[in-house]
C-alpha cells in the first residue's frame, strides 16, 4: 500500500513539474472571450515528504478540477451517467492539453495539508473536441432554433441592409459577409437555423415599425413570430482606416455587434463585441473579408454562450404541465396520447392530475423546455387523431385533441 502511495505522489509530483515548467515557457494566461473560460479552484494535497511537493501536487489536483468543472457544463447529464468512466479517463489523460497556464493567487500551510487557489484558463474548444471524439454531443433536436437579425453595412454604403426592411430594394452585391460566417459556425455546432426567406415577411413584420437599430423587445417579437427558440440580433458595419501601404492597398475595420435572447424566458443569454481588420486594394472585398473575420469571433463566442445554456437547461429535468381539450369525449385519444408522452426521449415521469371528458392536465417531468417537448409531440404521428399546439409558454404547453368515443374512461385507469 505504501509503495502505491509513493508511486500516486511521484506521478501527481512529476505531473505538477512539468506543467510548471511549461507555463514557464510559455508565459502569463491569457483570455479569449468564449473560447476560453478563465476559472478559480481550490487544489489540497496532504504534506508527505516535503512542500515542495505538497505544493506542486496541490497544483495539479487544482488543474484538474478546474478542467472538470468546465466540461461538467457542456455534459448532458444522461451521457455523464452512463459514461462517466470514459469521460474522468479522459479529462485525467488530457488534463495538461486543457488549460494553458495558471496563477497562484494563495497558499496556505497547515502543517498537514498544503492548499492552493489558482487561476487558470481552459480551452472550451478543446473540450467540446475531445467530447465530440468520444460521440458526446447535444443532439439538434435539443439545440434551440436560431433565427438572425443583423444589419450590415459597407465601408462605401449609406445606410444599412437587412432582411426585415420593409421596402424591397435589392442590394448591388450580396451583404451577408458577417452573418455567412456566424451561420457556418452555428450549423457546425449543429444547431438548426431559420431561414428568413422561408418566413411570411408581410406577418412577421405585421403592425411593426422596425430599423436597423432593433431593440431588446422588437427582436423577441421577431423571433416569436418567427418560431425561433433564440433570437441573435445586431450590427456589422465595416470602415476604412487611415493606415495604407504604397498607394492602393487600404486597411478596412469590421466591427460587430450581437446579442442573444432566449425567446422562452425573454432574458438575455449573452452579448458580445468584436472588431476585426483586412487589407484590400477594393472597398468591397476590404469591406467583406473585414466583416466576415469579426463574424468568426463573434460566431464562435455566441455557439458556446448558447450551446452551454442549453446543456446546463437539458441537465435540468423540470417540472412541464400540458393541458388537454378537445370536443365532447378525448378519453380515447389521450389514452395513445399519454402512451407515446412515454416513449419519448428525456420525459422521466408522468402523471394525470385533473380529467374530464372533454379536459385534462398531465404533469411531465421532461429534461429539457417546453418548446423542445412541443416540437416532439409536433411531429410525432398518432393514430386516428391529430394534435393541435395552440398556445404554449415556459412551462405550460396546451394542446386540442379529436375525439374517438370507442374508448371509455375505464381504459385510463
Amino acid at each position: 500500500m505504501s509503495k502505491f502511495i509513493f508511486l500516486k505522489s511521484f506521478m501527481i509530483n512529476f505531473f505538477a513539474m512539468f506543467l510548471a515548467a511549461a507555463v514557464f515557457i510559455i508565459g502569463m494566461p491569457y483570455n479569449v472571450e468564449g473560447t476560453e473560460k478563465e476559472i478559480a479552484v481550490i487544489g489540497s494535497s496532504r504534506i508527505y515528504d516535503n512542500i515542495t511537493s505538497a505544493r506542486n501536487a496541490a497544483v495539479a489536483e487544482g488543474l484538474l478540477s478546474a478542467v472538470e468543472s468546465v466540461a461538467l457544463e457542456m455534459i448532458p447529464r444522461e451521457n455523464l451517467r452512463s459514461r462517466f468512466e470514459t469521460i474522468s479517463a479522459e479529462l485525467y489523460g488530457k488534463r495538461l492539453d486543457l488549460t494553458q497556464g495558471y496563477q497562484v493567487l494563495k497558499e496556505v500551510n497547515t502543517g498537514k495539508y498544503y492548499r492552493v487557489l489558482i487561476q487558470t484558463t481552459v480551452s472550451v474548444d478543446k473540450i467540446q473536441t475531445m467530447l465530440k471524439d468520444l460521440g458526446i454531443t447535444m443532439p439538434p433536436e435539443a439545440l434551440p432554433k436560431t433565427l438572425f437579425l443583423v444589419a450590415e453595412k459597407h465601408a462605401d454604403d449609406l445606410s444599412f441592409y437587412y432582411w426585415w426592411h420593409s421596402g424591397t430594394t435589392t442590394p448591388t452585391f450580396e451583404k451577408n459577409a458577417a452573418l455567412k460566417t456566424i451561420k457556418q459556425i452555428f450549423r457546425k455546432q449543429g444547431f438548426p437555423i431559420i431561414d428568413h426567406r422561408a418566413l411570411f415577411k408581410n406577418e412577421i413584420l405585421s403592425d411593426l415599425t422596425v430599423s436597423a437599430d432593433l431593440t431588446t423587445t422588437e427582436a423577441i417579437t421577431i423571433g416569436q413570430r418567427g418560431g425561433a427558440d433564440v433570437v441573435v440580433f445586431g450590427k456589422a458595419i465595416a470602415t476604412e482606416t487611415p493606415n495604407k501601404m504604397g498607394k492602393d492597398i487600404r486597411t478596412f475595420r469590421g466591427s460587430i455587434s450581437l446579442t442573444a435572447v432566449n425567446i422562452n424566458t425573454e432574458t438575455i443569454i449573452d452579448s458580445t463585441n468584436q472588431t476585426e481588420t483586412a487589407a484590400s486594394r477594393e472597398v468591397r472585398d476590404g469591406s467583406h473579408n473585414a466583416l466576415a473575420n469579426a463574424g468568426y469571433q463573434a460566431g464562435r463566442i455566441l455557439a458556446e454562450k448558447i450551446f452551454t445554456a442549453w446543456s446546463e437547461q437539458a441537465q435540468q429535468t423540470g417540472t412541464l404541465e400540458i393541458r388537454v381539450k378537445g370536443e365532447e369525449n378525448i378519453l380515447p385519444q389521450l389514452v395513445n396520447f399519454r402512451k407515446a408522452l412515454r416513449d419519448m426521449d428525456g420525459i422521466t415521469a408522468l402523471q394525470t392530475t385533473e380529467r374530464s371528458q372533454s379536459n385534462a392536465l398531465l404533469s411531465v417531468k421532461y429534461e429539457g423546455s417546453a418548446r423542445g417537448l412541443a416540437d416532439k409531440i409536433l411531429v410525432t404521428p398518432f393514430e386516428d387523431f391529430g394534435v393541435n399546439i395552440y398556445d404554449m409558454t415556459e412551462n405550460v404547453i396546451n394542446i386540442e385533441l379529436l375525439t374517438d368515443p370507442s374508448i371509455t374512461e375505464s381504459d385510463i385507469n
